[in-house]
């Protein structure tokens, strides 16, 4: 009997420790679906109510950045110094202090590099096993679906580059020969220069005002960023954009360029943008009036460092195939320059983008030719993989398109082949 308070003291001194130590905030509560702050378990943490833990995070997932969800995860987890706060000792934890740790933490995730590992902590675990089994069928669809998404507009982008380029090509030449025509050969060279100097001008602007991190050619850039180092805006929609217009402006003002690096650079951004489902870009912009971010059900499934990193990683991939129509010459750039972590289901997902990509461009360029009195019917007889010259000879001197090309109809052969 007199041992009883022996055994017994220093267990309710030290949960009374516990208890004072770590206040539970309203998020925790939320989250845990503990409506009573005061309520305690036996370790001095609220109970966790494992049937609204996958609930919670579902709904509030989908408004919330990396860094806020990452730190409320660990925030809510009983494996992770208690209840997640850090312990400065000496410093009794308030609510300021709370508030200090998680602006510390944003604060230091613009700097650090990118944390590729899952998250393992009892919140996350018990998140995985609430999850319904046609909730994991459709994560895995949205993985392969993504990859195409980014192939048609990668396909989309590139016909329309190529197409501006050669138009805006023509009507500089046809300024030019338009005054060589009236033998006026020193206002040919001025309208030249004019144009050119021009379009290098608009290019220069875009990168200088609207994105810098749209200069150069951007790989070095997307492999820093593929091997783990964070770099703000680099995968941002207004770089995107810089990067195509400026593309085609610095080639049509006759500057030595191509389009490898820009479609590489591209290609990221539109894994990235494709895979998280959303832009917080465009929510800058517009000042947050437009929260650009589709919902879970919408595939929003795959918003964590790790989906992330493959995305654009594919994303690399169909943007060197589109560049050069080459499918297994973009999934090869990837593996071996890109990124150091390669899955096995990523290759496949790769090989499916870059495939698709390819074969949009080629339908892309004949749909915007005039192929015969047949219309959409005609496209199956059409010679496709012509357009595109490998050497510095042109295709009326080598005929490439007379000897290297196959038809629509004979795609299905080559699958079986």
């Amino acid at each position: 009997f007199f041992s009883y308070p022996l055994y017994f003291g220093p267990i309710l001194f030290c949960g009374q420790g516990m208890d004072d130590r770590a206040p539970i905030n309203t998020r925790h509560a939320q989250l845990a679906g503990d409506d009573d702050h005061d309520r305690r378990s036996t370790d001095g943490h609220a109970p966790l109510k494992r049937k609204n833990t996958f609930a919670a995070l579902r709904d509030w997932e989908t408004g919330a950045d990396e860094v806020s969800r990452a730190y409320v995860v660990d925030e809510t987890s009983t494996s992770h110094q208690g209840d997640g706060v850090p312990q400065v000792k000496g410093v009794k934890n308030t609510k300021s202090a709370v508030t200090n740790a998680f602006r510390r933490l944003q604060r230091a995730s613009k700097f650090e590099s990118i944390d590729y590992s899952e998250p393992g902590n009892d919140i996350q675990n018990s998140w995985n096993l609430e999850r319904p089994p046609a909730d994991y069928h459709r994560a895995e669809l949205w993985k392969w679906l993504i990859p195409c998404m980014c192939a048609v507009v990668m396909a989309f982008t590139s016909w329309a580059v190529g197409t501006t380029i050669k138009n805006l090509t023509r009507m500089k030449f046809a300024a030019t020969e338009h005054f060589f025509a009236q033998e006026q050969f020193f206002v040919a060279y001025v309208v030249y220069i004019a144009i050119s100097l021009t379009f290098a001008t608009i290019a220069g602007c875009l990168v200088s005002l609207v994105s810098p991190l749209a200069a150069g050619s951007g790989i070095s850039e997307v492999k820093t960023f593929l091997n783990g180092v964070r770099i703000p805006g680099l995968l941002a929609f207004k770089t995107f954009i810089s990067k195509m217009v400026g593309i085609l402006f610095t080639i049509s003002s006759g500057i030595i360029a191509g389009k490898e690096g820009p479609f590489i650079h591209g290609g990221a951004i539109v894994g990235s943008g494709l895979g998280q489902m959303g832009s917080d870009c465009l929510q800058v912009l517009t000042g947050g009036r437009l929260n650009i971010r589709l919902p879970r059900w919408f595939g929003g499934y795959h918003r964590n460092q790790s989906d992330h990193r493959d995305f654009v990683a594919i994303g690399t991939a169909i943007g060197v195939a589109v560049a050069f129509s080459a499918p297994i010459g973009g999934i090869l750039f990837t593996v071996e320059e890109g990124a150091s972590h390669y899955t096995r289901s990523s290759f496949w997902r790769a090989f499916l983008g870059t495939v698709l990509g390819v074969l949009l461009l080629e339908l892309f360029h004949i749909m915007s030719e005039d192929f015969g009195e047949e219309g959409l019917i005609g496209i199956f007889s059409e010679k496709i993989g012509r357009m595109h010259d490998f050497s510095l000879a042109g295709d009326n001197v080598i005929l490439t398109s007379n000897r290297f090309f196959f038809r629509l109809w004979e795609l299905p052969i080559f699958c079986v082949m």
